[in-house]
């Protein structure tokens, strides 16, 4: 996973989200929502009990999620700017 181009989302990708409760929740929205705001669909997976098991492996999905939540805000903004 050196090339972070190749984790770009596309139409039917699957975001892993790892905790639990409110926070989670309301992370979660934000994917799908961006993704609705470019044409695109996502699913989105959480993962409760694995934080406590691998925190590391927490902190690089949590990492690389909202890298690319990011690159779709960008995208979104783009595309509005281009009206």
């Amino acid at each position: 996973m050196s090339d972070p181009s190749a984790l770009a989302l596309e139409s039917s990708s699957r975001v892993g989200v790892i905790g639990g409760g409110p926070a989670v929740s309301f992370f979660s929205y934000f994917p799908l929502d961006m993704a609705q705001g470019v044409g695109m669909e996502v699913q989105v997976d959480m993962y409760p009990r694995r934080v406590h098991d691998d925190p590391v492996l927490a902190f690089r999905i949590l990492q690389r999620t909202s890298q690319r939540i990011r690159e779709l805000h960008d995208k979104l903004v783009r595309m509005k700017a281009g009206r």
